[in-house]
C-alpha cells in the first residue's frame, strides 16, 4: 500500500506519517529511486500501528511515550 492509500485510510497527513517513520515508531518497507527519493510500501500491520499511534497522540501521549510503549509493552498494562 502506498502513502496516498495510507493517508486516505488513517486520516493522517503525509508529514505525520513521515515523522513517525523518522522517529522509529513505524518501519514500512522502503525503496529509493535514482534521485534518492524514498517510497514506502505499507502492510496491514503498518496500518494498524498507525491507527494506534494516531489514537495515542490524540489522547495526549508524546512520541517518546509511544516509543517507550512499543519497546516496553509491559510498562503500560492498562493500555
Amino acid at each position: 500500500m502506498r502513502m496516498k492509500d495510507i493517508i486516505g485510510r488513517t486520516g493522517l497527513t503525509d508529514r505525520a506519517v513521515r515523522l513517525y517513520i523518522e522517529e522509529g515508531l513505524l518501519s514500512p518497507s522502503a525503496e529509493s529511486d535514482y534521485t534518492g527519493r524514498r517510497s514506502f510500501d505499507f502492510s496491514e500491520e503498518d496500518v494498524r500501528q498507525l491507527e494506534t499511534i494516531a489514537i495515542l497522540r490524540r489522547a495526549g501521549f508524546s512520541i517518546a511515550d509511544i516509543r517507550e510503549m512499543q519497546t516496553s509493552p509491559d510498562c503500560c498494562p492498562t493500555l
